[in-house]
Order: C-alpha cells, then sequence, then structure tokens
C-alpha cells in the first residue's frame, strides 16, 4: 500500500529514514552508486530546509491570530464610543476626536487610533460629572482603558514578530514534495531491495515508520534505530 506522510509528518520522518540511512550508507552506495556522502549531505540540507520554513510559518500563524485579535478589539470598542460621542453632543463638548478615533479604526491605523482613544479618556475625566448627566455610563472609561491596553500590547507583539528577522512565509509545499520524493522515498525504495530478506527492512518501509511515529511519545523518533 503507497502510504504517503503528511506535511507535518515529514521532517520527523526523514530524521528517522536519516539515521537509519547514514548507518547503512556504504552498503547502499555499494549496491548503487546514487547513494554517496554527497547525497546524504543534501538529504540532511533538504530536512533542514522545511524545518525552518516549518518555524516560519509557526510564526507568521502566530503573526495572523494577533493581527485578528488586534483587528476585532479596535471593532469592539466603536459602539462604545458612537454612544459617548452622543453624551458628548448633548453636553455641548467637542466631538472630533471621536470622529479621528472612529476613522483610525476603520482605516486599521491603530497608533493614531490609540492617540485619539487616549485623548478622548482624558476629556472624559475631565469632564465626568457632566457627562454622566447626560447618560455617559460610568463603566465606560475601563472599558476604553481596557481597550487602549490591549491594542498597545497586540500592537507590540505584533511589531516584535515582524522584526524578528526574516520575512514569514507558508511552507512552500514544492520543499516536502522534493524532500520525500527525491530523499525519503529514494533511500527507503532502494533499502527495501537491499534488505529484502532482513529485519531492517521495516527500517525503510514508510508505512511501519509511520505507525512507529504515530505511537512514540513526543521527541521519541530521536532514538536510535533497530539493528
Amino acid at each position: 500500500m503507497n502510504v504517503k506522510p503528511k506535511h507535518e509528518e515529514m521532517v520527523p520522518l526523514a530524521k528517522m529514514v536519516i539515521r537509519s540511512f547514514t548507518r547503512d550508507r556504504v552498503e547502499f552506495e555499494d549496491n548503487d552508486g546514487h547513494f554517496t556522502t554527497t547525497f546524504l549531505q543534501e538529504f540532511n540540507d533538504k530536512t533542514e530546509v522545511v524545518k525552518t520554513q516549518e518555524k516560519r510559518s509557526t510564526k507568521l500563524n502566530a503573526q495572523k491570530k494577533i493581527t485578528k485579535d488586534l483587528y476585532l478589539t479596535a471593532d469592539n470598542i466603536k459602539m462604545p464610543l458612537k454612544l459617548a460621542s452622543n453624551s458628548f453632543r448633548r453636553a455641548d463638548l467637542d466631538g472630533t476626536l471621536f470622529v479621528k478615533a472612529q476613522k483610525s479604526l476603520r482605516t486599521r491605523n491603530i497608533e493614531g487610533a490609540i492617540d485619539h482613544l487616549e485623548a478622548i479618556g482624558q476629556l472624559v475625566n475631565a469632564n465626568g460629572t457632566t457627562l454622566a448627566a447626560k447618560g455617559l455610563k460610568p463603566t465606560f472609561i475601563d472599558v476604553l482603558n481596557a481597550t487602549i491596553a490591549a491594542l498597545y500590547d497586540l500592537s507590540s507583539q505584533q511589531t516584535t514578530l515582524m522584526q524578528m528577522g526574516e520575512d514569514v512565509t507558508d511552507v512552500n509545499v514544492a520543499l516536502y514534495t522534493d524532500l520525500y520524493k527525491n530523499y525519503i522515498a529514494e533511500v527507503c525504495k532502494t533499502g527495501r531491495i537491499i534488505y529484502a530478506n532482513e529485519n531492517k527492512i521495516k527500517e525503510y518501509t514508510i508505512s511501519n515508520l509511520l505507525k512507529k511515529l504515530h505511537s512514540a511519545p513526543q521527541g521519541a523518533d530521536d532514538a536510535a534505530p533497530t539493528a
């Protein structure tokens, strides 16, 4: 049965195959000149490339989640701002900051939005009694301050991730295909021929390796191969 590993299984599977192949490489080359020390080095290098790309992809997913949370936080303050602006209007106080804040939130200008929200907070604190008499809920300032703090935190996290070095990208499917087709499968196919009548054949049988991978505790794929 032709069993192909999932993308997330590719690196640990490659490591399992590399360990067995490293031990048996000379015998491989004695039977097939394709399996040189250069091939082994390329196998290791390809595995590390995919591993590195997966780490970048993990960072990308974290960045996407932070951005989603950031924009959700920004959207959630829009209605409280609209209601608070009504109290400002009734109290004959300037509501320009509300217009600016809503525009910044709408255009995802988070830095500008934070500045406007902080300014609104100062006005609320300075005119608390008047605004309360015009319908402003006492909880508004707490909601406003919590939103400002959340926007600061999420924006800071987003900036940190973006400055961590190389651009984050999804793992290129072609990298997985190359690693599997030209290295993992190539070694396993030849290994099953060389060790057809030996117990070692299990170490070069994809389905068996995946079963071992699925049943082993996390990190157990670093165990030494069975001779």
